[in-house]
């Protein structure tokens, strides 16, 4: 009986136990208060245990990490001014602000004083203060400040870029024997622009010691064997300067180093480079053995350049004393070339026969008679064409342009009104290609002859499929608006697009798939991105991290790249985990929604749809900042200098200077402003604005003025320059998806394609 008591007892006071442990976890739910978690602090790095954790933000004001990643250093700046005190993380950011603004004594006292806290970015913080004590002239402070950073281990990155200022400070001191020393100390697996600047340095220092003879050797290996950077090309003029001092003049490079350096500066694309070190290369060995192959390079590069009757000279006088050579072939080819390019007829089609009668065999015999069905063609004759294009495909079965051949048949049966004979060709490239955007032009071809057949179900059921299999092209929109034609006759409501659903958890401002970096990540790297210094955050993580962090790191690492306007980077990252990730993810990945405030406000100013820039920029550059074209277009918008600087005299902004334009700010700013300008002249003619800022504007009235009742997608397929005809359609298919994406409120829910 006791037993049993004693049982019920230890029950009772189980069930009060549970009953009690129930209440204490609801209890948050029905408002009561909560305990505050305390700020994330990182421990101090000192031993002594005597001193306070830092908060990474205490002193900070909250806008100034989102100043800092939008690149508004100077508001940044003033928020850290206007506070009363400031602490060590304040101290660092106005520190390092000053020091990128060219203020480097100014710098220095801040960055002192955060170099001797215990706190998460006190590595760093010696490496500034060293780098702006050595900008500022105090070579005395830097060199021991350098030595104490380097022996600190500290970050790869940091290490390699320490290492070389510490060798251009015994330089400037003058203790030249030290800074070849430590110049050599540099790691190989330093970065490529760092061990350039490097051994531009230690050829300098040898000129300082008055070893003339190898100065001038080093200085000619660099521009020998480095063409394209920037020392580079200083080296070729220290090696002049030099060899002025010496009493015998050195001799020449040899021809095979010279025509090397002429054929890396062409596989760079840099075509004026390798045509100026072409011709230096004949001046120096006119009877060299080389020189049939360099002077060929001179007319491929100027017909690169579009320097049309200069290329044309430069190869009808190789053919003239080479006759049948290889080079004299090839030579024939690129004339061909320039006739078509210049609607010549008469050469064109002398040399195209030429090398089809007697160079059959020849890798540019079937070049050649595709050329010739182009310039049939485009100048009117579609009869011969058809014929021309009908035997090339059956002499040149496997050729690579075979896709584009069927693509030019199709077409002119389609403008001869040949519909069956088209709808055909079109079917089969459909079918065949492996190319999805042409293979998506072809079926929506198909399906337009089908109309004119007066298939009409046949044509709608063609539209519902392009729509589904390839909604990312330019066509699925066009075909939406064939199929409303259609469905008003009666025919069933066009299905729906199988995509992602918006659906789960926010994708923060839709620019990138958010995830915040992890704990366990480096604290110097999660206090940069913390603090909003994105850039540096970004470069360290792509120094510093190992593969495996990489490999676990990897949609975090990429958000981060995107914060710091590496878009194009960021991208790339993600391509390795593309099966880890949500649909929606994967498309705004592949279309994002990138520098939104700075697109957003240039956009509204200049009167231009927001999502146009973003298609042209994914069109152009794929988000690089740094890209520059053949022809000399640079940064996301792929602006000639020549255009920036008659957009800054119209609008009266600063004259710019190339390297201004990687600046993405800068480079959106004009690029949105010869939209614009553009948009204006074609009376807000979104073909004929893309069409413009990839062609010439003036050529582009031409072709609408010829267009003969044609409509916009019919003109879009007519356009005669194979490059602009594509460039049109990638940058409408662009434009569809972004709208698709970003078009509407990210609150609504339904299908995204």
């Amino acid at each position: 009986m006791r037993r049993s008591a004693k049982l019920k007892q230890n029950r009772e006071i189980n069930i009060f136990l549970c009953a009690l442990a129930l209440v204490t976890l609801a209890l948050p739910a029905y408002g009561a208060p909560t305990v505050k978690r305390r700020p994330r602090v990182i421990k101090t790095a000192s031993p002594s245990a005597g001193r306070r954790a830092i908060p990474v933000m205490r002193g900070v004001p909250r806008r100034v990490p989102r100043l800092l990643e939008d690149g508004r250093f100077d508001a940044a700046t003033a928020a850290l001014l206007g506070r009363s005190s400031r602490s060590v993380a304040a101290d660092f950011l106005l520190g390092y602000l000053r020091l990128h603004r060219g203020a480097a004594s100014r710098a220095l006292p801040s960055l002192r004083r955060a170099a001797k806290s215990a706190w998460p970015l006190k590595t760093q913080a010696q490496f500034w203060a060293a780098k702006a004590a050595l900008t500022a002239g105090d070579v005395t402070a830097a060199i021991p400040a350098l030595r104490a950073f380097l022996a600190t281990g500290g970050s790869t990155w940091r290490h390699d870029e320490a290492q070389l200022l510490l060798a251009m400070a015994y330089q400037q001191r003058g203790n030249l024997s030290r800074a070849l020393q430590a110049y050599r100390r540099l790691s190989p697996r330093a970065p490529r622009q760092l061990r350039r600047q490097a051994a531009f340095h230690i050829a300098q220092t040898l000129e300082a010691q008055g070893r003339l003879a190898k100065a001038a050797r080093a200085h000619r290996d660099i521009w020998l064997n480095d063409p394209t950077s920037e020392f580079g090309q200083r080296a070729e003029l220290a090696e002049d300067r030099v060899s002025t001092r010496l009493p015998e003049k050195p001799p020449p490079p040899s021809e095979t180093s010279l025509s090397r350096r002429a054929a890396l500066l062409y596989d760079a694309r840099r075509f004026q480079g390798a045509h100026l070190a072409a011709a230096q290369t004949i001046e120096l060995y006119p009877h060299g053995s080389s020189r049939p192959q360099l002077e060929l390079l001179q007319g491929v590069s100027l017909y690169h350049l579009r320097r049309n009757h200069e290329g044309r000279r430069k190869l009808a006088s190789l053919l003239r004393r080479y006759g049948d050579t290889p080079q004299a072939v090839e030579a024939r080819y690129w004339l061909t070339k320039f006739a078509y390019r210049m609607n010549d007829r008469e050469p064109l089609l002398g040399q195209a026969r030429y090398i089809t009668r007697r160079h059959s065999t020849s890798e540019f015999a079937d070049n050649v008679s595709y050329i010739i069905a182009a310039h049939l063609s485009d100048t009117g004759n579609l009869t011969a064409g058809t014929a021309g294009y009908r035997s090339f495909l059956t002499a040149h079965p496997g050729s690579p342009l075979r896709d584009n051949a069927h693509w030019a048949l199709g077409w002119n049966l389609y403008r001869l009104r040949r519909y069956t004979e088209a709808e055909a060709e079109f079917t089969r490239l459909m079918r065949r290609s492996k190319n999805n955007a042409l293979a998506a032009i072809a079926a929506y071809w198909s399906a337009r002859c089908r109309e004119r057949l007066g298939k009409q179900a046949a044509a709608a059921r063609r539209y519902a499929q392009l729509r589904v299999r390839w909604p990312e092209t330019y066509v699925a929109a066009a075909s939406a608006k064939r199929f409303k034609r259609l469905q008003g006759n009666g025919y069933r409501r066009l299905p729906p697009i199988p995509g992602p659903t918006l659906k789960g958890p926010s994708l923060g401002n839709g620019d990138w798939p958010m995830a915040p970096l992890p704990f366990s990540t480096p604290k110097a790297l999660r206090a940069y991105a913390d603090l909003g210094l994105v850039r540096e955050a970004a470069a360290m993580a792509q120094a510093d991290l190992t593969r495996t962090q990489w490999r676990r790191y990897r949609v975090p690492l990429s958000h981060l790249l995107a914060r710091a306007g590496r878009y194009d980077r960021a991208r790339a990252v993600l391509e390795s985990v593309s099966g880890a990730m949500t649909p929606e993810q994967l498309w705004r990945t592949a279309y994002p929604f990138a520098y939104r405030s700075w697109v957003g406000s240039l956009a509204t100013a200049e009167g231009v749809n927001k999502f146009l820039p973003l298609a042209v920029i994914r069109a152009e550059s794929a988000f690089n900042p740094d890209a520059v074209s053949p022809t000399g277009a640079v940064g996301l918008m792929q602006l000639m200098p020549s255009t920036a600087r008659s957009l800054a005299a119209e609008r009266k902004w600063p004259q710019p200077k190339p390297r201004d334009l990687r600046d993405p700010f800068l480079n959106m700013r004009y690029g949105i402003a010869e939209l614009s300008r553009l948009s204006r002249r074609f009376n807000g003619n979104l073909i004929l604005t893309i069409a413009g800022y990839n062609a010439d504007a003036d050529r582009v009235a031409q072709w609408w003025a010829s267009r003969d009742g044609m409509d916009d997608d019919e003109f879009i397929a007519a356009i005669p320059f194979t490059e602009t005809r594509h460039y049109v359609q990638k940058v409408l298919a662009n434009l569809h998806v972004y709208r698709r994406l970003y078009g509407r409120p990210s609150s609504r829910r339904g299908k995204v394609n």
